[in-house]
Protein backbone atom coordinates (compact mmCIF):
# COMPACT_ATOMS: atom_id res chain seq x y z
CA UNK A 1 0.00 0.00 0.00
CA UNK A 2 2.50 2.10 0.69
CA UNK A 3 4.17 1.82 -3.09
CA UNK A 4 1.54 2.60 -4.40
CA UNK A 5 0.43 5.39 -2.71
CA UNK A 6 3.38 7.02 -4.22
CA UNK A 7 1.29 6.77 -7.15
CA UNK A 8 -1.66 8.74 -5.73
CA UNK A 9 -2.96 11.66 -7.24
CA UNK A 10 -4.93 14.29 -5.53
CA UNK A 11 -6.72 16.32 -9.07
CA UNK A 12 -6.80 15.01 -12.97
CA UNK A 13 -3.63 16.04 -14.75
CA UNK A 14 -1.64 15.83 -11.07
CA UNK A 15 1.88 15.59 -11.91
CA UNK A 16 2.69 13.65 -9.39
CA UNK A 17 1.45 10.59 -10.14
CA UNK A 18 4.39 10.97 -12.83
CA UNK A 19 6.97 8.64 -10.90
CA UNK A 20 9.61 6.24 -11.06
CA UNK A 21 9.83 4.84 -7.65
CA UNK A 22 13.00 2.69 -7.12
CA UNK A 23 13.71 0.38 -3.94
CA UNK A 24 17.27 -1.52 -2.89
CA UNK A 25 17.57 -4.90 -3.36
CA UNK A 26 18.76 -7.40 -1.30
CA UNK A 27 21.01 -10.17 -2.59
CA UNK A 28 20.36 -13.55 -1.01
CA UNK A 29 22.86 -15.44 -3.01
CA UNK A 30 25.80 -13.68 -1.34
CA UNK A 31 27.49 -17.49 -0.80
CA UNK A 32 31.06 -17.54 -0.83
CA UNK A 33 33.74 -15.42 -1.41
CA UNK A 34 32.58 -14.03 -4.67
CA UNK A 35 28.77 -14.16 -3.90
CA UNK A 36 29.94 -11.74 -1.05
CA UNK A 37 31.94 -9.12 -2.96
CA UNK A 38 29.23 -9.29 -5.49
CA UNK A 39 26.66 -8.73 -3.28
CA UNK A 40 28.26 -5.85 -1.17
CA UNK A 41 28.81 -3.66 -4.30
CA UNK A 42 25.12 -4.32 -5.24
CA UNK A 43 24.02 -3.13 -1.76
CA UNK A 44 26.24 0.14 -2.09
CA UNK A 45 25.04 0.75 -5.24
CA UNK A 46 21.46 0.16 -4.65
CA UNK A 47 21.19 2.07 -1.17
CA UNK A 48 23.38 4.89 -0.71
CA UNK A 49 25.04 5.43 -4.44
CA UNK A 50 21.35 5.54 -5.80
CA UNK A 51 20.31 7.59 -2.61
CA UNK A 52 22.80 10.33 -3.80
CA UNK A 53 21.33 10.00 -7.17
CA UNK A 54 18.26 10.27 -6.63
CA UNK A 55 18.73 13.64 -4.13
CA UNK A 56 21.11 15.07 -6.93
CA UNK A 57 19.08 14.69 -9.89
CA UNK A 58 20.66 11.85 -11.92
CA UNK A 59 18.45 8.63 -11.01
CA UNK A 60 17.91 6.52 -13.87
CA UNK A 61 15.54 3.14 -14.21
CA UNK A 62 17.74 0.32 -12.99
CA UNK A 63 15.81 -2.58 -14.09
CA UNK A 64 13.74 -4.75 -10.98
CA UNK A 65 13.47 -2.99 -8.09
CA UNK A 66 11.73 0.09 -9.51
CA UNK A 67 8.10 0.16 -10.51
CA UNK A 68 6.22 2.95 -12.78
CA UNK A 69 3.25 4.35 -13.64
CA UNK A 70 2.38 1.98 -16.10
CA UNK A 71 -0.09 4.43 -18.23
CA UNK A 72 2.74 7.59 -18.41
CA UNK A 73 5.47 4.17 -19.74
CA UNK A 74 2.92 3.19 -22.38
CA UNK A 75 2.59 6.70 -23.55
CA UNK A 76 5.61 7.36 -24.12
CA UNK A 77 6.56 3.74 -26.07
CA UNK A 78 6.60 1.23 -23.53
CA UNK A 79 10.17 0.28 -22.13
CA UNK A 80 11.63 -1.96 -24.46
CA UNK A 81 13.68 -1.40 -27.67
CA UNK A 82 14.13 -2.80 -30.89
CA UNK A 83 17.81 -2.91 -31.10
CA UNK A 84 19.89 -5.37 -28.85
CA UNK A 85 22.90 -3.81 -29.64
CA UNK A 86 22.54 0.04 -29.26
CA UNK A 87 19.99 -0.60 -26.60
CA UNK A 88 22.01 -3.08 -24.75
CA UNK A 89 21.25 -1.45 -21.37
CA UNK A 90 17.42 -1.28 -21.80
CA UNK A 91 16.40 -0.05 -18.34
CA UNK A 92 18.41 2.90 -18.56
CA UNK A 93 16.47 3.94 -21.69
CA UNK A 94 13.44 4.09 -20.20
CA UNK A 95 14.57 6.37 -17.65
CA UNK A 96 16.16 8.61 -20.22
CA UNK A 97 12.62 8.69 -22.37
CA UNK A 98 10.99 8.98 -19.32
CA UNK A 99 13.45 12.24 -17.89
CA UNK A 100 13.35 13.69 -21.34
CA UNK A 101 9.13 13.60 -21.50
CA UNK A 102 9.34 16.56 -18.75
CA UNK A 103 6.10 17.49 -17.73
CA UNK A 104 6.58 17.15 -13.71
CA UNK A 105 8.19 13.86 -13.85
CA UNK A 106 10.28 12.69 -11.41
CA UNK A 107 12.15 9.58 -10.28
CA UNK A 108 11.79 8.53 -6.56
CA UNK A 109 14.29 6.08 -4.34
CA UNK A 110 12.74 4.73 -0.96
CA UNK A 111 13.80 2.50 1.48
CA UNK A 112 11.03 1.60 3.55
CA UNK A 113 11.47 -2.15 2.53
CA UNK A 114 13.80 -4.01 0.35
CA UNK A 115 13.13 -6.63 -2.61
CA UNK A 116 14.76 -9.49 -2.49
CA UNK A 117 16.81 -11.15 -5.39
CA UNK A 118 18.84 -13.93 -6.02
CA UNK A 119 21.21 -14.73 -9.01
CA UNK A 120 23.98 -16.89 -10.24
CA UNK A 121 27.17 -15.30 -8.17
CA UNK A 122 30.33 -17.19 -9.92
CA UNK A 123 33.52 -15.72 -10.88
CA UNK A 124 33.00 -15.94 -14.70
CA UNK A 125 28.96 -15.27 -13.78
CA UNK A 126 29.76 -11.89 -11.81
CA UNK A 127 32.90 -10.58 -14.62
CA UNK A 128 30.22 -11.08 -17.64
CA UNK A 129 27.42 -9.13 -15.51
CA UNK A 130 30.00 -6.48 -15.39
CA UNK A 131 31.59 -6.52 -18.75
CA UNK A 132 27.34 -6.32 -20.23
CA UNK A 133 27.08 -3.36 -18.19
CA UNK A 134 30.17 -1.48 -19.19
CA UNK A 135 29.56 -2.72 -23.18
CA UNK A 136 25.78 -0.87 -22.05
CA UNK A 137 27.65 2.10 -21.05
CA UNK A 138 29.53 2.27 -24.26
CA UNK A 139 26.63 2.02 -26.16
CA UNK A 140 24.56 4.88 -24.51
CA UNK A 141 27.44 7.62 -25.49
CA UNK A 142 26.40 7.27 -29.06
CA UNK A 143 22.49 7.69 -28.18
CA UNK A 144 20.37 10.34 -29.04
CA UNK A 145 19.07 10.32 -25.71
CA UNK A 146 22.35 11.03 -23.66
CA UNK A 147 22.98 13.82 -26.35
CA UNK A 148 20.00 15.45 -25.31
CA UNK A 149 20.31 14.92 -21.98
CA UNK A 150 23.42 16.36 -21.72
CA UNK A 151 21.71 19.47 -23.48
CA UNK A 152 18.96 19.94 -20.96
CA UNK A 153 20.64 18.89 -17.59
CA UNK A 154 22.41 21.76 -15.37
CA UNK A 155 26.18 21.09 -14.14
CA UNK A 156 25.26 19.56 -11.24
CA UNK A 157 22.72 16.59 -12.28
CA UNK A 158 25.16 16.82 -15.65
CA UNK A 159 28.12 15.53 -13.57
CA UNK A 160 26.19 13.41 -11.74
CA UNK A 161 25.07 11.71 -14.44
CA UNK A 162 28.18 11.21 -16.25
CA UNK A 163 29.92 9.65 -13.09
CA UNK A 164 26.64 7.67 -12.21
CA UNK A 165 27.19 5.82 -16.05
CA UNK A 166 29.69 6.11 -18.48
CA UNK A 167 32.31 8.12 -16.49
CA UNK A 168 32.59 5.20 -13.87
CA UNK A 169 34.03 3.25 -16.20
CA UNK A 170 36.32 5.92 -18.51
CA UNK A 171 37.43 6.54 -15.00
CA UNK A 172 38.80 2.74 -14.54
CA UNK A 173 40.30 2.86 -17.93
CA UNK A 174 42.46 6.11 -16.36
CA UNK A 175 43.42 4.40 -13.31
CA UNK A 176 44.32 1.18 -15.40
CA UNK A 177 46.05 3.14 -17.74
CA UNK A 178 48.07 5.57 -15.45
CA UNK A 179 50.53 3.46 -13.77
CA UNK A 180 51.92 2.09 -16.61
CA UNK A 181 52.11 5.26 -18.24
CA UNK A 182 53.94 7.17 -15.24
CA UNK A 183 56.24 3.96 -14.83
CA UNK A 184 56.96 4.68 -18.79
CA UNK A 185 57.81 7.84 -18.77
CA UNK A 186 60.00 7.85 -16.01
CA UNK A 187 61.72 5.14 -17.06
CA UNK A 188 62.67 7.49 -20.69
CA UNK A 189 64.05 10.14 -17.93
CA UNK A 190 66.02 8.12 -16.45
CA UNK A 191 67.40 5.72 -19.51
CA UNK A 192 68.11 9.14 -20.65
CA UNK A 193 71.06 10.25 -18.40
CA UNK A 194 69.56 12.85 -16.43
CA UNK A 195 72.56 12.95 -13.76
CA UNK A 196 74.76 14.25 -15.63
CA UNK A 197 72.31 16.46 -18.10
CA UNK A 198 70.63 17.88 -15.44
CA UNK A 199 71.78 20.60 -13.26
CA UNK A 200 68.31 20.74 -10.99
CA UNK A 201 68.30 16.96 -10.10
CA UNK A 202 71.98 16.95 -8.12
CA UNK A 203 70.24 20.89 -6.57
CA UNK A 204 67.67 19.04 -4.95
CA UNK A 205 68.93 15.08 -4.52
CA UNK A 206 70.08 15.24 -1.08
CA UNK A 207 72.65 11.61 -1.98
CA UNK A 208 75.03 13.02 -4.14
CA UNK A 209 76.19 9.36 -4.58
CA UNK A 210 72.62 7.71 -5.02
CA UNK A 211 71.82 6.95 -8.34
CA UNK A 212 68.67 8.63 -10.13
CA UNK A 213 67.21 5.07 -10.56
CA UNK A 214 67.11 4.60 -6.62
CA UNK A 215 65.87 7.87 -5.56
CA UNK A 216 62.92 7.63 -8.13
CA UNK A 217 62.46 4.32 -6.95
CA UNK A 218 61.80 4.97 -3.21
CA UNK A 219 59.71 8.06 -4.27
CA UNK A 220 57.30 6.26 -6.43
CA UNK A 221 57.33 3.64 -3.66
CA UNK A 222 56.86 6.00 -0.75
CA UNK A 223 53.58 7.65 -2.82
CA UNK A 224 52.24 4.51 -4.42
CA UNK A 225 52.32 2.41 -1.27
CA UNK A 226 50.25 5.02 0.75
CA UNK A 227 47.90 5.88 -2.46
CA UNK A 228 47.15 2.36 -3.00
CA UNK A 229 46.04 1.62 0.50
CA UNK A 230 44.07 4.61 0.77
CA UNK A 231 42.29 4.11 -2.66
CA UNK A 232 41.44 0.92 -1.04
CA UNK A 233 40.08 2.30 1.85
CA UNK A 234 37.91 4.94 0.09
CA UNK A 235 36.20 2.31 -2.28
CA UNK A 236 34.94 0.52 0.67
CA UNK A 237 33.91 3.31 2.62
CA UNK A 238 30.05 3.13 0.75
CA UNK A 239 29.54 -0.13 1.94
CA UNK A 240 30.82 0.45 5.27
CA UNK A 241 28.66 3.08 6.28
CA UNK A 242 25.27 1.60 4.90
CA UNK A 243 26.17 -1.77 6.69
CA UNK A 244 26.91 0.72 9.51
CA UNK A 245 23.90 2.53 9.73
CA UNK A 246 21.43 -0.26 9.05
CA UNK A 247 23.19 -2.53 11.22
CA UNK A 248 25.85 -1.98 13.85
CA UNK A 249 29.62 -0.46 13.45
CA UNK A 250 31.07 -4.08 14.66
CA UNK A 251 29.43 -5.61 11.78
CA UNK A 252 30.21 -3.36 9.48
CA UNK A 253 33.81 -3.78 10.29
CA UNK A 254 33.94 -7.38 10.52
CA UNK A 255 31.90 -7.78 7.04
CA UNK A 256 34.52 -5.45 5.18
CA UNK A 257 37.86 -6.75 6.96
CA UNK A 258 36.11 -10.28 6.12
CA UNK A 259 36.62 -8.96 2.03
CA UNK A 260 39.67 -7.82 2.33
CA UNK A 261 40.83 -10.87 4.23
CA UNK A 262 39.31 -12.83 1.53
CA UNK A 263 41.38 -11.00 -1.01
CA UNK A 264 38.48 -8.68 -2.28
CA UNK A 265 40.82 -5.81 -3.98
CA UNK A 266 42.03 -8.85 -6.16
CA UNK A 267 38.64 -9.46 -7.55
CA UNK A 268 37.93 -5.93 -7.94
CA UNK A 269 41.13 -5.29 -9.97
CA UNK A 270 40.27 -8.49 -12.33
CA UNK A 271 36.80 -6.30 -12.68
CA UNK A 272 38.42 -3.17 -13.61
CA UNK A 273 40.37 -5.21 -16.20
CA UNK A 274 37.08 -6.48 -17.45
CA UNK A 275 35.39 -3.27 -17.74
Amino acid sequence: PCALGEFRSRARGDPGSKKIVGFPEHITSDIGSIGDFAAGSEVAFGTILQRSYAMLGARMHYGHPDMMQKCYMMQQGGVSKATKTLNLSEDIFAGMDFTLRGCGRTIRHCEYFHLAKGRDLGFNSVLGFFCKLSSGAGEQIITRQMFRLGQIFHLPECLTFYYAHVGYYVTQAFVSWSSPILVFTWLIVLCSDCEARSGSYRAFNHCPHEPAAASMANLLGTWFSWLMLMFLLITSFPLLFELWMERDFLYAVRRVGKQFLTLSPLHFIFQAKII
